[in-house]
Formats: structure tokens, sequence, C-alpha cells
């Protein structure tokens, strides 16, 4: 079968589905990115055409509905495959079952100007002042001390998601704090942008184990790694649990950005490696999940220290 490049467009019922869609697709290992949709120019022009205005004070009717289509509930996530296909077919399932309601579409996009008309939804992302994540193809803003570079599109974590830079936020309030772990863990790893910037925010770690179920992303994990220069006698990576829960090596501070039931079904796991006085950063938390997830936490003995929000998303830090 011929794959094709598809853009499928996604319209949510709701913005926390909206999320979570966002989430799990640009998690999986065919999709390519995505982009969040607004009103475009000639939309604009559009409404406003519309009610005939070309100046002066606008209606407040008529700014509810710029602003309601500026923060509409859709997204698009670009991916190669046939449309006839099976994994196409499981993708559309997979949106559905997160929110029934959605809409969904595609278009075909054309090969040779796809690759450009994607860099430019990629920005600096900003962490503070010395820090930032960027794609592969641009250069180091001025003034950052630290520039982590991430190949979009292969894997979840490209450090545009509030979550992500969230994580990294915390890492660098960690590092201010004295904290220096020399055995990390990256649970969830996807693209590997957590790690990398532990790594650069800390000066290195001892080892720094990168766990993902997924075990295609290893071969993006380790072009990121190399993009920044990292050292790769000190990452090992594994798709196994079972093989850490063997092993009695523990971590002093384990990452993890991932959804929020992952983060209560593996708690048990994340205290049989935590060592003692560690630390534990978890995201993937919407706000409002942000309360039983700090209960459940702190009943099971650990303590929390700091929390970082970005828009919706919650990143909270946990002392054992």
């Amino acid at each position: 079968m011929d794959e094709n490049y598809l853009k499928i467009n996604v319209t949510a019922s709701s913005a926390d589905f909206l999320e979570q869609i966002k989430k799990a697709t640009l998690q999986n290992q065919l999709c390519l990115g995505g982009e969040e949709l607004d009103l475009n120019e000639q939309q604009l022009d559009s409404i406003l055409g519309e009610r005939s205005y070309s100046g002066g004070s606008l209606p407040e009717s008529v700014i509810e509905e710029i602003e309601g289509g500026q923060n509409q509930l859709s997204a698009s996530f670009y991916f190669k495959l046939n449309p006839s296909s099976k994994a196409f077919k499981e993708i559309q399932e997979q949106i559905l079952k997160i929110d029934k309601s959605a809409k969904l579409d595609y278009l075909p996009v054309e090969e040779s100007n796809w690759l450009e008309n994607w860099k430019k939804y990629y920005t600096p992302q900003e962490v503070n002042k010395k820090i930032e994540v960027i794609p592969s193809w641009m250069e180091p803003s001025e003034g950052k001390q630290i520039s982590i570079r991430i190949e979009p599109g292969q894997a979840f974590g490209t450090g545009t998601h509030e979550t992500t830079l969230g994580c990294i936020e915390t890492i660098a309030f960690l590092h201010g704090q004295g904290i220096s772990p020399r055995n990390l863990l990256d649970f969830g790893c996807g693209s590997g942008v957590l790690a990398i910037s532990a790594e650069k925010i800390f000066g290195g770690s001892k080892r720094i184990t990168l766990l993902d179920i997924d075990e295609v992303v290893q071969g993006n994990c380790q072009v990121n790694l190399n993009l920044n220069h990292c050292d790769l006698d000190h990452y090992v990576f594994t798709s196994s649990k079972e093989f850490l829960l063997k092993n009695q090596f523990g971590y002093d501070l384990i990452l993890a950005n991932v959804l929020y039931p992952v983060l209560i079904e593996n708690l048990t796991f994340f205290k049989s490696k935590l060592v003692p006085g560690g630390y534990i950063v978890v995201s993937g938390l919407l706000q409002e999940q942000e309360q039983d997830l700090k209960d459940y936490y702190q009943h099971e003995q650990l303590a929390f220290i700091h929390r970082v929000q970005r828009g919706d998303w919650v990143s909270l830090t946990f002392k054992s």
C-alpha cells in the first residue's frame, strides 16, 4: 500500500478531551507532529466582513465570537500512512475512545513542501531566562546558557508542551537548591528531552536510565542524545519495568511525565526504585487532578516539595 502524508483534523467536545487526545496522539509512534488550530486571517476577515466592521469599537458579541474562535477545541496531527490502512483506523478509534463526540476529518499533504511547512510551527520554547528547548535546525537564542536540541516528530516530548517545560523548570529548581543526582530514571522517556535536560542542567549524572514501553523511541532518543553531545556511555535504555525491578539499583531522581492514571498505577514501582532522600518529579497532570494525586502520594509517605504550573498543567515534586 502506498503511504501518503496525511493531516488529521480533530475537533474535541471539551478542552480536557483535547489535551488527552493531543497527548495520546503525539505519543503514537507513527505521528510526525501536531499543531493547534486558531482563527486565520481569512476567517477573521470573514467575521468582521459579515458584520461590515471596518473600524471603531466592536460590539461585545463580535469580540466574544472572535475570542471563541481563537480558543476553538481543534488540533491537527500529521502522519505518513495509507488512509485505508489498519493503522489509520486504529488512530481514529483511539481518538474516539477518548472523546466519543470528537469530529474527525483528514486530507493529503504534498510531500514536496511538507517538511518546510511543518518547521514553521516550531519556535524556541523558553523554560526560563537561561534555558530553552529548540528544534534541531535552529541556532541557540542569544543570551541562553543552555539550549536543548530536539528532533521533533518521532516521539512524544518535543519540548513544546507545558508538561515538558514544567518538568525542565523543576529540574532547574532542584539544581538551584543544590541537588545533584548521580543516578536518574526518565520514566516514559519519549524523545529523551527530560534526561537530556537533566544532564545539561546538573552537569552530567553517573547513570541515566531511559524507560519507555515503546522500543521504537530508542532510535529517536539516540538521535537527540547525539544532537546534544551527550555521553552515551552514561545512558541505559530499557522497555521493561520488570528488568528494573529485578535490579537492586536505585535512583535519587525519577522524572515521570506521563498521564495521571499511569502516575497512580506506578507509585509502588516508583517507591521501590527511589532511594531514601530521593526525589520524584511527576507531570502530565491537569490542575483538577493535582489534589487527588498529591493526597495519594503523601499518604504513601512521600513529602510534597515543589509545584510548577504552566497553563492547565501541573508538575509536582516529592521527596522520599
